[in-house]
């Protein structure tokens, strides 16, 4: 079984809520800004026909712009002169807020006026005109490419429903974004070549109206579109799907992950840092801290899947994995009953059909203390009473099972030595439900469950991360699960129509298309750009790099310290900090990429898609409605 979920960026969560909403204000703050000072520019040399807003507004907005802008100037101060980082951040945030609000009380006076119904007339009217254009029906016409693409897809068993969501996925997103960008980019540019827009601009009706008339018709069109094509890849997927396949990722899982902590992790040598690595040797574990754990105390067995990788230092035996030992511990256990608990262990599994009677008689003969007598009859009750409630399993699994129940509700832990792990597969294994039941005797401070992985054998390394080890809290349904998948895809879609909306307002219609591919392109590679704004590129800046290229000097050498490598890294710090500000533009489109989790079979969590999804767009598509509220105010269309 093949159930693989790499997941390289941790997703957000509701506690970093706030600290993501104090980097949004400190971001956009300064951008709002440079945007308020270049209207004021655009505004003092070129008077529009069309104000922006009242004139008391205009006056309040000016009036809290430069006061914002002293405040920036302040904390700039305060930075140049060393000051203490809490007071440089309140002044810095403070003209943030100031410029943020600044600049949205233009946008505030207008929404007084906007009314919902000739906004959802402009709606309809765009959806009734993008359906009349051809360009929508060619490209929904490539949707007959799924009815053959088995043909093209050669898979295993396994990996058989993992090959087509990928298919399905990969095929609709150019399709929906291309489609999307294409009718919103030409939009109001088509009624001003047409002069359209003059009638309408002419009636009253807001600006602003025309804007998010057009946002939400193409959304509601490509939602449409979008939600037939993700029905038909649906029937497409689950059509004829191998057994084992369906074993594997036609599900849900909900899983529990835990921290993981690697004591003396090793290195492979392998450029993808994604993994650690432990070996045999002494003291050199992995472990997962689980903080949290739904109730699990009503169950007979929770199960733990995990994946791991193998790295063979020799060829150990063919056709075999690697052995590993995986040990439960509750805040129950005491390390110091060790010992009791490997006895107990062995005595339990060699008398697992013994009766309380025969525990008591053996007891005599032996001559146990008092309270070994009273341990082994606890862990004979709960054997009996586990045998009792699971009456319909395998007589040998449901006595290693009850074994295992009974060691955990008396010690608190559970450990099975010697077993196999293969390159890749995910196993699982089933812990006993006594280890989660709750009795009241646990410390507060220690987090609920530790799972410890060792290595058992020699020579050969075995690679974990984060995501690799994990509980299985429940299967949901697949077919939910993939049109939840499909929400990451429609995100992308708004996305692209609210930019490309925004900038035809004041460019043309290739213009504001290139440019929207061009930021949507940048954002599946904005790690990378990341890299190269942070100067933690290998070689360094594009000067550099160059100059390396040039003397052909090893990037791991330092560069002699000359005029012109001076004059290069110089440049390079320029680009550097352009590139950063370019940064803070594009959007983290990779974020909104969904389909790993649907594909390999884990569920999508709804509070990830609110958290992890939504309100980051939400927050980045604002500046673009802002943008393009601005630029359509300015331009003039008709008297």
């Amino acid at each position: 079984m093949f159930a693989v979920l790499v997941i390289e960026r941790e997703p957000l969560t509701w506690a970093q809520l706030p600290g993501m909403v104090q980097l949004w204000i400190e971001g956009t703050g300064v951008y709002a800004m440079a945007g308020l000072v270049l209207v004021v520019l655009f505004r003092a040399l070129r008077p529009a026909n069309a104000p922006l807003c009242s004139a008391p507004i205009w006056k309040a907005t000016l009036f809290l712009g430069s006061v914002s802008l002293l405040l920036l100037a302040a904390a700039g101060v305060l930075y140049a002169a060393d000051s203490t980082s809490e007071n440089r951040s309140w002044v810095f945030r403070s003209g943030c807020i100031g410029a943020i609000t600044a600049v949205l009380l233009p946008i505030l006076e207008n929404l007084f006026s906007l009314r919902w119904r000739r906004i959802w007339a402009l709606a309809i009217i765009s959806f009734k005109e993008a359906i009349r254009r051809k360009v929508l029906w060619v490209f929904s016409a490539l949707a007959l490419v799924f009815l053959f693409a088995s043909w093209y897809l050669p898979y295993t068993p396994q990996y058989q429903l993992r090959s087509y969501v990928n298919t399905v996925y990969r095929a609709m997103t150019p399709l929906l974004i291309v489609v999307a960008g294409l009718l919103a980019a030409f939009s109001i540019p088509a009624d001003l070549r047409h002069q359209t827009m003059h009638t309408i601009v002419t009636k009253p009706v807001e600006r602003f109206e025309i804007v998010l008339g057009r946002c939400l018709g193409y959304i509601l069109l490509m939602t449409l579109v979008q939600f037939v094509i993700t029905a038909f890849s649906l029937v497409y997927v689950a059509r004829g799907v191998d057994p084992a396949a369906a074993e594997e990722s036609y599900k849900a899982r909900v899983p529990v992950f835990g921290e993981l902590t690697v004591e003396r992790a090793k290195s492979v040598g392998r450029e993808w840092g994604y993994r650690k690595y432990i070996t045999a040797e002494t003291g050199n574990r992995a472990f997962w801290v689980f903080h949290e754990l739904p109730d699990f105390s009503k169950r007979n067995s929770v199960r733990c899947e995990f994946e791991f990788d193998i790295f063979r230092t020799t060829k150990g035996v063919q056709g075999r994995g690697i052995y590993c030992t995986f040990v439960f511990e509750t805040p129950r256990w005491n390390s110091k009953r060790l010992n009791d608990y490997n006895i107990d262990r062995e005595w339990l599994s060699a008398n697992l059909s013994a009766r309380e009677a025969d525990v008591r008689a053996q007891s005599e003969r032996e001559r146990w203390f008092p309270e070994t007598l009273q341990r082994r009859l606890r862990l004979i009750q709960t054997i009996q009473a586990f045998r009792a409630q699971t009456e319909k399993r395998e007589t040998s699994d449901r006595d290693q099972l009850a074994l295992a129940n009974a060691l955990a509700d008396e010690y608190g832990r559970y450990e099975l030595r010697s077993k196999e792990v293969r390159d890749y597969h995910t196993l699982f294994i089933d812990a006993p439900g006594r280890l989660f039941a709750k009795k009241g005797d646990e410390t507060s401070d220690r987090p609920p469950l530790f799972v410890i992985v060792r290595c058992e054998s020699p020579t050969q390394y075995l690679g974990v991360a984060e995501h690799d080890l994990y509980l299985l809290a429940d299967e949901r349904s697949f077919e939910v699960n993939f049109f939840k998948g499909a929400i990451g895809l429609w995100l992308r879609i708004c996305l692209v129509i609210t930019v490309a909306i925004a900038l035809s307002t004041y460019l043309t219609g290739v213009i504001s298309f290139l440019v929207t591919m061009m930021l949507y392109l940048a954002g599946l590679t904005a790690n990378f750009i990341q890299s190269v704004a942070e100067g933690t590129i290998q070689g360094g800046g594009p000067l550099e790099s160059a100059l390396r290229l040039a003397k052909q000097v090893n990037p791991l050498v330092p560069l002699d310290q000359t005029p012109t490598t001076r004059l290069f890294l110089g440049v390079d710090e320029v680009f550097r900090f352009v590139m950063r500000l370019f940064l803070n533009v594009i959007p983290d489109v990779e974020r909104h990429d969904l389909t790993n989790y649907v594909a390999n079979g884990f569920d999508i969590p709804v509070g990830q898609l609110v958290v992890d999804n939504v309100m980051p767009l939400v927050g980045y598509l604002i500046g673009w409605m802002v943008v393009g509220f601005y630029l359509l105010k300015s331009r003039e269309i008709a008297a």
